[in-house]
């Protein structure tokens, strides 16, 4: 119960995501979720044990043996590393749980606090120490190594296994480390099928890497790229620049370091396709023209449906509840926190909603209204979170109320 009085946000949230994407159907958000506040030495195992029951296995059988075992798709040392250095690494002084998603194709550890090693030389030799005294526990209790050596070992386990090198972004700017397991091959049969589309393009091997990696976790950077190919910096955003200038196939976001690429529309096949649509049916396309015939007699001016609309430019209330339409009523210009917060996450309780979006139902500044209130209620609360977590700067962003941000609510007497 100290934990939970004393700091509510330091915990782990296990979530289970269908598809590939954050929240792809708002109707049902998670498919489980599990939240961990416990001492850290136990929660590092039951976690790592909760990662592994719900991972993938496959058929094993070693050399000289006569008895098959059923291993993981991710070894039992790369989940250990990647939950230790999450919880070693992260920044404890920003309440934000850690959060571990399981999609149907990777694992994605994310966890305040931003990488102290530039994100080119993890693997090398030394670590650098956030929490001095916490790595002293787990090294005099062979839960870390404190010697650089834990992303090496990472890479080399999965290689050994053809699996594909995780990726590591690092942003300084929203103080946020985030870790990608993939649990495939990223150049597999179905991937390779997808690129076939492209063949006359001539795309290299790095090229098909960039686009891969974008269809696969929704965004693509200098730094993911780099960490899945033998690329540098600059050779790795000359490949992102063409694919987004000459080739056309990526869409530029964000600016600076925070430069991400996402896939553009294709008409092409869809990465992971829906059950039963592999194989193309032929067998309704025959040659039939009889009803092809020229018929202007619809073409005529109708103006009739023309009219000024400027629905979009208030916010849609439609779907608010009665309670909450008469709070925003009656909000004054210069309410605080106290009157704001509860607003807030209950609306993005309701829908996502975007910072502009927030701003027309509070009548406030967008600048001020991101700055005083949904960023501590994201970033120091854990009330808030992203849509997009994967992608901050993502051009649909915007924020939802987390599962504390609902308990808040109802400590508060708002029934949702």
């Amino acid at each position: 119960m100290a934990l939970r009085r004393l700091l509510p946000a330091v915990r782990v949230d296990y979530v289970r995501i269908q598809g590939t994407q954050w929240v792809e159907d708002p109707e049902q958000r998670f498919a489980t979720t599990q939240d961990f506040r416990e001492p850290l030495l136990r929660l590092i195992v039951r976690l790592e044990a909760t990662i592994l029951d719900d991972m993938p296995r496959h058929f094993r059988l070693r050399e000289g043996e006569t008895q098959r075992s059923d291993q993981p798709l991710l070894p039992q040392k790369v989940i250990r590393e990647a939950v230790v250095n999450a919880l070693m690494h992260r920044d404890y002084q920003v309440n934000q749980p850690t959060l571990v998603v399981r999609y149907s194709n990777r694992l994605e550890i994310r966890n305040a606090g931003y990488s102290l090693k530039p994100t080119a030389l993890l693997g090398e030799m030394g670590s650098q120490l956030r929490n001095p005294i916490i790595a002293a526990v787990l090294y005099d209790l062979d839960f870390a190594e404190t010697k650089g050596t834990g992303i090496r070992t990472m890479r080399r386990l999965l290689q050994d296994l053809g699996l594909t090198a995780p990726v590591f972004s690092s942003h300084q700017l929203e103080n946020q480390f985030t870790a990608i397991y993939l649990l495939h091959q990223l150049l597999g049969e179905q991937q390779l099928r997808w690129l076939q589309q492209f063949s006359h393009l001539h795309l290299s091997a790095d090229e098909a890497k960039a686009l891969l990696l974008a269809a696969e976790t929704g965004a693509v950077d200098n730094a993911a790229l780099r960490a899945i190919s033998d690329l540098d910096t600059l050779a790795a955003s000359q490949i992102l620049g063409r694919l987004h200038h000459q080739r056309g196939l990526l869409v530029k976001g964000g600016a600076g370091p925070a430069t991400y690429y996402q896939l553009a529309e294709l008409p092409g096949l869809p990465l992971f396709p829906e059950q039963g649509a592999d194989e193309p049916n032929t067998g309704d396309l025959g040659a039939n023209t009889s009803d092809l015939r020229v018929n202007t007699s619809d073409l005529e001016a109708n103006t009739s449906d023309l009219r000024v609309n400027t629905s979009d430019l208030a916010p849609d209330a439609s779907e608010l509840p009665e309670p909450l339409l008469a709070a925003l009523a009656t909000l004054s210009p210069k309410a605080r926190k106290h009157r704001l917060w509860p607003l807030i996450l209950w609306l993005c309780s309701i829908r996502p909603h975007n910072a502009e979006q927030l701003a027309r139902h509070l009548k406030r500044q967008v600048v001020a209204l991101k700055t005083g209130h949904l960023n501590p209620l994201r970033e120091q609360q854990g009330l808030l979170e992203y849509l997009y977590p994967e992608v901050i700067n993502h051009p649909q962003q915007a924020y939802v109320t987390s599962a504390a941000g609902r308990l808040w609510l109802a400590e508060q007497g708002i029934v949702l």
